[in-house]
């Protein structure tokens, strides 16, 4: 694995740790916005530094919001039963 490589996988997990904060921590929206607006102001920085291309910043991107969503909605519907 390339460093580069190393780095995205480290930028995304810290992307889901992230968001697992904001559920955890039950964060009002303009805080969680703040949030990830400054993870997002720092990983472009980075990228930019690094000048990686935006397809290869952004190309897992998808693949990930739609796991997280997976997850949410069964946990949510999961939670909805038990009442």
């Amino acid at each position: 694995m390339s460093p580069l490589e190393v780095e995205l996988i480290n930028i995304r997990a810290h992307f889901i740790i992230l968001f697992g904060e904001v559920l955890r921590d039950y964060l009002n929206e303009e805080r969680a916005l703040q949030k990830f607006t400054q993870w997002g102001k720092e990983t472009e920085e980075m990228f930019c530094n690094l000048k990686v291309p935006l397809d290869e910043a952004l190309k897992d991107t998808k693949d990930y919001r739609t796991f997280l969503w997976k997850i949410l909605k069964e946990d949510i519907e999961g939670s909805n039963k038990g009442k």
